[in-house]
Protein backbone atom coordinates (compact mmCIF):
# COMPACT_ATOMS: atom_id res chain seq x y z
CA UNK A 1 0.00 0.00 0.00
CA UNK A 2 1.62 3.39 -1.05
CA UNK A 3 1.55 6.65 1.22
CA UNK A 4 -1.24 8.21 -0.27
CA UNK A 5 -3.90 4.81 0.16
CA UNK A 6 -2.33 4.33 4.17
CA UNK A 7 -3.42 7.43 4.36
CA UNK A 8 -6.53 7.73 3.55
CA UNK A 9 -7.33 4.34 5.00
CA UNK A 10 -6.00 6.39 8.16
CA UNK A 11 -8.59 9.12 7.92
CA UNK A 12 -11.04 6.18 6.93
CA UNK A 13 -10.44 5.12 10.03
CA UNK A 14 -10.57 8.05 12.40
CA UNK A 15 -14.03 9.19 10.84
CA UNK A 16 -14.87 5.85 12.31
CA UNK A 17 -13.36 6.48 15.72
CA UNK A 18 -14.98 9.83 15.73
CA UNK A 19 -18.14 8.23 14.75
CA UNK A 20 -18.30 5.79 17.16
CA UNK A 21 -17.17 8.07 20.07
CA UNK A 22 -19.76 10.30 19.18
CA UNK A 23 -22.66 7.96 19.49
CA UNK A 24 -21.15 6.40 23.01
CA UNK A 25 -21.35 10.39 23.94
CA UNK A 26 -24.89 10.75 23.23
CA UNK A 27 -26.19 7.27 24.76
CA UNK A 28 -24.20 8.22 27.84
CA UNK A 29 -25.86 11.94 28.36
CA UNK A 30 -29.27 9.78 27.41
CA UNK A 31 -29.03 7.08 30.06
CA UNK A 32 -28.29 10.37 32.43
CA UNK A 33 -31.19 12.71 30.94
CA UNK A 34 -34.11 9.09 31.37
CA UNK A 35 -32.84 8.59 34.94
CA UNK A 36 -34.31 12.24 35.85
CA UNK A 37 -34.00 16.15 35.43
CA UNK A 38 -31.36 16.20 38.08
CA UNK A 39 -29.00 15.62 35.52
CA UNK A 40 -30.72 16.57 32.07
CA UNK A 41 -27.40 16.78 29.68
CA UNK A 42 -29.42 16.42 26.29
CA UNK A 43 -31.95 15.18 25.13
CA UNK A 44 -33.77 17.79 27.80
CA UNK A 45 -37.06 16.31 26.73
CA UNK A 46 -39.85 14.14 28.85
CA UNK A 47 -37.62 11.07 30.18
CA UNK A 48 -41.01 8.69 29.92
CA UNK A 49 -40.88 8.58 25.97
CA UNK A 50 -37.42 7.13 26.11
CA UNK A 51 -36.41 3.64 27.43
CA UNK A 52 -33.63 3.13 29.76
CA UNK A 53 -32.69 -0.29 27.88
CA UNK A 54 -32.43 0.66 24.58
CA UNK A 55 -30.33 3.93 25.67
CA UNK A 56 -28.09 1.17 27.69
CA UNK A 57 -28.15 -0.99 24.29
CA UNK A 58 -26.82 1.81 22.33
CA UNK A 59 -23.92 2.95 25.02
CA UNK A 60 -22.72 -0.72 25.78
CA UNK A 61 -22.25 -1.30 21.53
CA UNK A 62 -20.84 1.95 20.75
CA UNK A 63 -18.37 2.02 23.33
CA UNK A 64 -17.70 -1.39 22.42
CA UNK A 65 -17.11 -0.20 18.59
CA UNK A 66 -15.11 2.54 19.45
CA UNK A 67 -12.67 0.73 21.29
CA UNK A 68 -12.45 -2.11 18.89
CA UNK A 69 -11.80 0.70 16.39
CA UNK A 70 -9.65 3.07 18.60
CA UNK A 71 -7.68 -0.66 19.17
CA UNK A 72 -7.70 -1.10 15.33
CA UNK A 73 -6.05 2.33 15.11
CA UNK A 74 -3.62 1.92 17.48
CA UNK A 75 -2.11 -1.32 16.07
CA UNK A 76 -2.06 0.13 12.63
CA UNK A 77 -0.30 3.61 13.23
CA UNK A 78 2.58 1.17 16.65
CA UNK A 79 1.84 3.28 19.67
CA UNK A 80 2.54 1.27 22.19
CA UNK A 81 1.37 3.59 24.91
CA UNK A 82 -2.69 3.34 23.03
CA UNK A 83 -2.25 -0.84 23.96
CA UNK A 84 -1.34 0.12 27.77
CA UNK A 85 -4.06 2.49 28.11
CA UNK A 86 -6.51 -0.48 26.48
CA UNK A 87 -4.91 -2.99 29.42
CA UNK A 88 -5.63 -1.06 31.78
CA UNK A 89 -9.23 -0.04 30.68
CA UNK A 90 -9.89 -3.57 30.29
CA UNK A 91 -8.33 -4.21 33.88
CA UNK A 92 -10.61 -1.53 34.87
CA UNK A 93 -14.06 -2.63 33.54
CA UNK A 94 -14.11 -6.48 33.50
CA UNK A 95 -17.16 -6.90 33.13
CA UNK A 96 -17.73 -4.02 29.85
CA UNK A 97 -16.34 -6.91 27.17
CA UNK A 98 -19.10 -9.48 28.55
CA UNK A 99 -21.97 -6.82 29.42
CA UNK A 100 -21.81 -5.70 25.67
CA UNK A 101 -21.63 -9.58 24.58
CA UNK A 102 -24.68 -10.07 26.29
CA UNK A 103 -26.69 -7.20 24.99
CA UNK A 104 -25.67 -7.74 21.31
CA UNK A 105 -26.25 -11.13 21.29
CA UNK A 106 -29.33 -11.17 23.70
CA UNK A 107 -31.45 -13.32 21.70
CA UNK A 108 -28.53 -16.39 22.12
CA UNK A 109 -28.36 -15.41 25.75
CA UNK A 110 -32.68 -15.52 25.95
CA UNK A 111 -32.34 -19.01 25.00
CA UNK A 112 -29.11 -19.80 26.96
CA UNK A 113 -27.02 -20.31 24.05
CA UNK A 114 -24.66 -17.16 25.00
CA UNK A 115 -21.09 -17.30 24.59
CA UNK A 116 -20.36 -16.97 28.51
CA UNK A 117 -23.38 -19.46 29.48
CA UNK A 118 -21.82 -21.87 27.41
CA UNK A 119 -18.95 -21.41 29.40
CA UNK A 120 -20.92 -22.04 32.54
CA UNK A 121 -21.41 -18.78 33.53
CA UNK A 122 -25.31 -18.73 34.99
CA UNK A 123 -26.47 -15.15 34.80
CA UNK A 124 -29.14 -14.21 37.41
CA UNK A 125 -31.10 -11.25 37.82
CA UNK A 126 -32.78 -8.24 35.47
CA UNK A 127 -30.84 -8.48 32.53
CA UNK A 128 -30.82 -4.87 32.62
CA UNK A 129 -30.61 -2.68 35.55
CA UNK A 130 -29.74 0.65 35.76
CA UNK A 131 -29.29 2.52 39.08
CA UNK A 132 -28.19 5.39 40.96
CA UNK A 133 -26.25 5.19 44.15
CA UNK A 134 -26.20 7.46 47.85
CA UNK A 135 -23.15 9.55 45.70
CA UNK A 136 -25.65 10.00 42.43
CA UNK A 137 -23.42 7.95 40.33
CA UNK A 138 -25.16 5.69 37.72
CA UNK A 139 -24.26 1.95 37.50
CA UNK A 140 -25.06 -0.19 34.50
CA UNK A 141 -25.53 -4.08 35.70
CA UNK A 142 -25.81 -6.71 33.25
CA UNK A 143 -27.75 -9.52 35.21
CA UNK A 144 -25.53 -10.43 37.95
CA UNK A 145 -22.37 -9.27 36.14
CA UNK A 146 -20.06 -6.56 38.06
CA UNK A 147 -21.76 -3.11 37.89
CA UNK A 148 -20.24 -0.51 35.46
CA UNK A 149 -19.90 3.16 36.76
CA UNK A 150 -20.89 4.81 33.51
CA UNK A 151 -19.51 8.31 34.29
CA UNK A 152 -16.06 6.28 34.90
CA UNK A 153 -16.07 4.50 31.76
CA UNK A 154 -16.90 7.00 29.66
CA UNK A 155 -14.30 9.40 31.37
CA UNK A 156 -12.03 6.77 30.33
CA UNK A 157 -13.30 6.55 27.10
CA UNK A 158 -12.93 10.07 26.07
CA UNK A 159 -9.19 9.56 27.35
CA UNK A 160 -8.56 7.19 24.65
CA UNK A 161 -10.74 9.36 22.15
CA UNK A 162 -8.23 11.98 23.40
CA UNK A 163 -5.00 10.59 22.78
CA UNK A 164 -5.86 7.93 19.55
CA UNK A 165 -7.13 11.41 17.90
CA UNK A 166 -3.93 12.92 19.14
CA UNK A 167 -1.65 9.69 17.65
CA UNK A 168 -3.94 9.78 14.68
CA UNK A 169 -3.65 13.04 14.01
CA UNK A 170 0.71 13.15 14.09
CA UNK A 171 0.33 10.09 11.61
CA UNK A 172 -2.41 11.85 8.88
CA UNK A 173 -1.06 15.95 9.09
CA UNK A 174 2.49 15.81 10.82
CA UNK A 175 2.68 19.51 9.65
CA UNK A 176 -0.26 20.89 10.98
CA UNK A 177 -0.12 21.41 14.68
CA UNK A 178 -2.48 19.95 17.13
CA UNK A 179 -5.03 21.58 18.39
CA UNK A 180 -7.11 18.87 20.46
CA UNK A 181 -10.63 17.86 20.23
CA UNK A 182 -12.59 20.47 20.74
CA UNK A 183 -12.13 22.11 17.65
CA UNK A 184 -12.24 19.36 15.62
CA UNK A 185 -15.56 18.08 16.81
CA UNK A 186 -16.72 21.71 16.50
CA UNK A 187 -17.94 21.34 19.79
CA UNK A 188 -19.34 24.18 21.80
CA UNK A 189 -18.19 22.56 25.22
CA UNK A 190 -20.71 24.06 28.30
CA UNK A 191 -18.90 26.32 30.51
CA UNK A 192 -18.90 23.64 33.45
CA UNK A 193 -17.72 20.78 31.89
CA UNK A 194 -14.22 20.70 33.19
CA UNK A 195 -16.09 20.42 36.49
CA UNK A 196 -18.52 17.51 35.60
Amino acid sequence: MDNQQNRNSLISLRSHVRTTWRACAAAFYIVEDILGPERWYLTRTDPKFHSIDAAVLLYLTSSRAFIRTADKAAKTIGVSDLNTYRENLDKEFPAHKNARDIIEHFEDYALGEGRLQKKGLELKGNAINVFRDDKKLTYIQIFDLEPIELSKLSWWIDGFNFYIEKSLHHVIDPIEEWKGLWPQYNYVAPEDWKSR
